[in-house]
């Protein structure tokens, strides 16, 4: 397919943040992916009240052979540019969540860390 030259930078610049790679982007639309197949399922749940809970689930689907041995079912999902592009921008998206919540961690253990040498110095200090 031919893409103007705009749109093909485009994914190509988020493809490389997100993926890693340039060409991630174009597999997706032109091969797909093979993602497994799953079903919803209720699972009963007895909570702290004694009181039963229905969830639903999701469990992938199963293939039984004839030897009674069980595979698990997979399926092709294609996508459009527009998908393609939707999923990179979530996943950037997620991924700067992630390295905010990163960032975030270090900096309360840095203060934490901090705040215990100056505990040590000033405990240290009071018994001389």
């Amino acid at each position: 397919m031919s893409y103007p030259r705009a749109l093909i930078d485009e994914l190509n610049q988020l493809s490389k943040e997100t993926f890693r790679t340039k060409s991630k982007w174009r597999k997706l639309v032109e091969i797909g992916e093979v993602v497994p197949v799953t079903e919803d399922t209720k699972r009963l749940t007895i909570g702290e009240d004694g009181k039963e809970n229905v969830e639903i689930v999701k469990t992938q689907v199963m293939h039984t052979g004839k030897n009674g041995g069980e595979v698990p079912t997979f399926a092709l999902k294609r996508y459009t540019v527009d998908e393609v592009r939707a999923k990179m921008l979530e996943l950037k998206e997620q991924h700067a969540k992630i390295l905010e919540a990163i960032r975030k961690g270090q900096e309360q253990k840095k203060k934490q860390e901090e705040a215990i040498a100056l505990a040590a110095r000033a405990s240290g200090s009071a018994s001389l």
